[in-house]
């Protein structure tokens, strides 16, 4: 359990007050998940009052992004803060330890979840749905939020479940006929990647008779220079291949709506779950790149080192292969999926070159994929309310008619093949400079291909979907410039506004994000300060008492 920092001893607190200062401290790692939980069944209750919802959900979200703010920032002066339920000590209760890169995701969770919520009030959603939908997303929210908190593996998969639950439901409102036919392969897909998620848990319980984070970094750092047996590795290789198949799944969520059209009128279709699409592609996949660089750079680092070869060659097969499956969708939505996948790559390469810089920058770009997908998706509804279509071949000519959705696409495209100086440029030279400095070329050529043809794809797409007149049937001008008249899609456009806005001024300010990731990676790198945290014994004393 945490203890006061010295900072405070210096200024002679009362031992009351010191204690106050971290038991505050160690209440903001739960109440966020506690409030969510909470609005969830409140929402229920008030799911048939639109003004009861919204007001309800956005107080919610205020407190719990103040609680975000206030733990981020004590994170980010003290170190990791721990809280054990019940004062049960650990590795034997339910613990929570909030590090700065989970404090961070947790933070952006919370404030993307806002923007989600208010650019939803702009969807034409069923009233039934609609009531159903907003206790969705505060289950997801506390889902994400419990397993970037969590310090035990089995719970981190028990929050896990609860935030698939929560996708199924999405998916099942937002199915309909026989779309929810792909209910039952995508259950399939979930229900194998979980399965090899719980088997690799199941494996390392039986290898270390422990599940605690702490308890395992303290355990697997005792002796490092003893390469793992192949328990820990297949242990380590089915942890990567469960979470990479959910992390995919979550940023393709986006295609079984890709045939939208057969389902209904173009103009009916045109914008439709754009949120959910974003929550799922942009919010909820940042939990796979977060499982993936914990468990191999802070729990399983010698396990990591003997896949070594692996992680290289999956970086590149995802960096390749993401940009070119955008290529080949035939819908701006699944086009905007498939290069949310490249997020996974560049994880891949920062788990291949796990030096400061490398960890650092595939943390920093999970955090800049998270904001900038989100804001893609958010886009893509407007450009597809503007235009009536979800088809690409069937968009066309909108440049002529609304250039600021025209800038604001060129602009995320641009921040996310990292053209200088925009956001996406930072971590990736992070993960050129490190691998150069370990004389790697394949991961330094690869995050470079990726960039060139992320470019290429997104000036293809706005060529096509901005610039030339649409071949299968233009939308009317009528269409095109009425889009905005109603108070919701300035809402709409204003959350897009500010959202991309954000991303810019952090692409020309970097420094802060440059300075969080870098203490972030060395938490992992150095994960004493975690053990610490969860009150556990250090790597030496394990060792001793084992030499004992």
């Amino acid at each position: 359990m945490a203890t006061s920092s010295p900072a405070e001893t210096d200024l002679n607190m009362p031992v009351d007050a010191a204690h106050a200062v971290v038991s505050a401290a160690q209440w903001n790692i739960v109440l966020p998940v506690i409030i969510a939980l909470m609005t969830a069944g409140l929402l229920v209750l008030v799911r048939h009052s639109r003004s009861s919802r919204l007001g309800f959900s956005i107080l919610a979200l205020l407190a719990i992004i103040a609680l975000q703010v206030d733990l981020f920032w004590k994170v980010l002066d003290t170190g990791p803060v721990a809280m054990a339920m019940g004062n049960w000590p650990a590795p034997f209760g339910i613990g929570f330890v909030a590090d700065l890169m989970g404090a961070g995701f947790a933070l952006a969770a919370a404030v993307l979840t806002l923007a989600l919520l208010l650019y939803m009030q702009s969807e034409t959603v069923p009233h039934r749905q609609s009531g159903d939908i907003y206790p969705l997303f505060f289950l997801l929210l506390a889902a994400i939020t419990g397993i970037l908190m969590t310090a035990d593996l089995f719970n981190l998969f028990l929050w896990l479940q609860l935030l698939l639950m929560s996708v199924f439901s999405f998916l099942f409102l937002e199915r309909q006929g026989q779309d929810r036919r792909n209910l039952f392969r995508a259950a399939l897909f979930v229900l194998f990647a979980s399965v090899v998620i719980l088997v690799g848990v199941i494996v390392l319980y039986a290898l270390t008779g422990t599940l605690n984070m702490a308890d395992l970094a303290a355990i697997l750092a005792a002796d490092p220079e003893t390469p793992p047996p192949m328990p820990f590795v297949a242990a380590a290789l089915l942890l990567l291949v469960g979470f990479g198949g959910l992390g995919t799944f979550l940023c393709l969520f986006v295609l079984p709506s890709a045939h939208a059209e057969k389902a209904g009128s173009p103009a009916e279709e045109a914008g439709k779950g754009i949120a959910v699409a974003a929550l799922m592609g942009g919010v909820a996949s940042i939990i796979a790149p977060y499982a993936m660089i914990r468990l191999m750079i802070a729990l399983l680092p010698t396990a990591r080192d003997m896949l070594d070869p692996f992680f290289t060659l999956m970086a590149v097969l995802v960096l390749l292969a993401a940009p070119l499956g955008a290529l080949s969708r035939e819908h701006l939505r699944s086009a905007i999926g498939f290069l949310a996948v490249g997020n996974l790559g560049v994880v891949f390469a920062g788990l291949a070159v796990p030096t400061l810089r490398g960890v650092a920058g595939a943390t920093f770009y999970a955090f800049h994929a998270m904001l900038t997908i989100t804001a893609l998706f958010l886009l893509v509804g407007l450009v597809e309310r503007a235009s009536g279509v979800t088809s690409i071949r069937r968009m066309g000519g909108i440049c002529r008619h609304d250039s600021l959705l025209s800038i604001l696409f060129l602009l995320l495209i641009a921040a996310m093949a990292g053209l200088p100086p925009f956001l996406g440029f930072w971590p990736r030279l992070l993960m050129s400079e490190a691998a150069l400095s370990q004389l790697d070329w394949t991961i330094s050529v690869a995050v470079l291909v990726n960039g060139l043809l992320t470019l290429f794809v997104g000036a293809r797409l706005w060529a096509l979907v901005f610039w030339r007149g649409a071949q299968e049937g233009s939308p009317s001008p009528t269409a095109l410039s009425g889009w905005a008249g109603s108070s919701g899609s300035r809402m709409a456009l204003a959350t897009t506004l500010l959202l991309t806005a954000l991303i810019v001024l952090s692409g020309l300010l970097p420094n802060l994000l440059f300075d969080t990731t870098g203490i972030a990676a060395g938490e992992l790198l150095r994960p004493q300060l975690y053990i610490d945290a969860a009150g556990l014994s250090s790597p030496a004393d394990v060792l001793s008492g084992a030499a004992s």
